[in-house]
């Protein structure tokens, strides 16, 4: 009798295990196609800014952009301060050099110094004409978005 409630019980678990990775299949499957239905949200949204900037539809965009640029920019702070604090060599300043390039501003290691007074929506304003139909990706849409600030928001070039 004590082989049989085993039995059952060993039948139920693998009846269970199974069911369970059958859902984690289907859950994962699931929220990559909706992670992709979001991205291809974002891109046409993107592509709305791009034609027209005052669209309701490109809102979507528009905070994403944002959200890029305080990522990029509160990161970006925290790195030029870690790294005054750091007592550098020589060596390690000419590591720095080659790896991020020369630095416009000893408090930027972006390539791109959007001024602080400058108002969110204008200068979102001024990317919009960067994102392209060509944006078919995420990443290519990151790299629309950078190069606009490189171009639009260059650091001016201190005297070392």
């Amino acid at each position: 009798m004590n082989t049989k409630n085993n039995k059952r019980l060993f039948s139920r678990v693998k009846v269970k295990l199974c069911l369970a990775i059958a859902i984690s299949i289907t859950s994962f499957s699931a929220s990559a196609a909706l992670l992709q239905m979001h991205e291809d949200e974002l891109l046409n949204s993107c592509h709305l800014l791009h034609k027209d900037h005052a669209s309701a539809e490109a809102l979507a965009c528009v905070t994403y952009i944002s959200g890029f640029l305080d990522g990029a920019l509160l990161t970006d702070k925290e790195n030029a301060n870690e790294l005054k604090q750091a007592e550098k060599s020589g060596f390690m300043e000419r590591a720095l050099r080659t790896r991020l390039g020369d630095r416009g501003s000893d408090d930027s290691y972006l390539h791109f110094c959007v001024p602080s007074a400058k108002a969110r929506a204008d200068v979102i304003e001024q990317l919009a004409p960067y994102l392209s139909d060509r944006d078919d990706d995420a990443t290519a849409l990151k790299k629309s978005i950078y190069n606009g600030l490189k171009a639009e928001f260059p650091c001016p070039k201190t005297s070392k």
